[in-house]
């Protein structure tokens, strides 16, 4: 299993919109191949935000890389500061279902 890992910021004022705009575009990412899960981690007083997507594989996620254009979009009408950050790890340990 492999994580993209996506770090970014957002003008606090504007945080619950840019919260709104990932959750709509979760209709669309449950459906492609290779997702596992994801969540989106935010902190409310700096408007700093992360998001951790859970894949098969690392070809699931190139397969789904997001445009830069799309960021640049969200920083040209102030949704985020700045084109995030994308890193990509390999699981090396731990337990992805709590639930068990």
């Amino acid at each position: 299993m492999h994580a993209r890992v996506t770090q970014g910021q957002s003008p606090v004022d504007r945080l619950d919109g840019a919260i709104q705009l990932w959750s709509g575009a979760q209709q669309d990412t449950v459906k492609r191949e290779g997702f596992r899960g994801n969540m989106l981690l935010v902190n409310r007083e700096t408007g700093e935000w992360q998001i951790v997507g859970l894949w098969d594989s690392l070809a699931s996620i190139e397969a789904t890389a997001t445009p830069t254009t799309g960021w640049e979009e969200m920083v040209g009408r102030g949704d985020i500061v700045a084109v995030p950050t994308v890193k990509i790890f390999e699981w090396a340990a731990g337990n992805p279902d709590p639930q068990r």
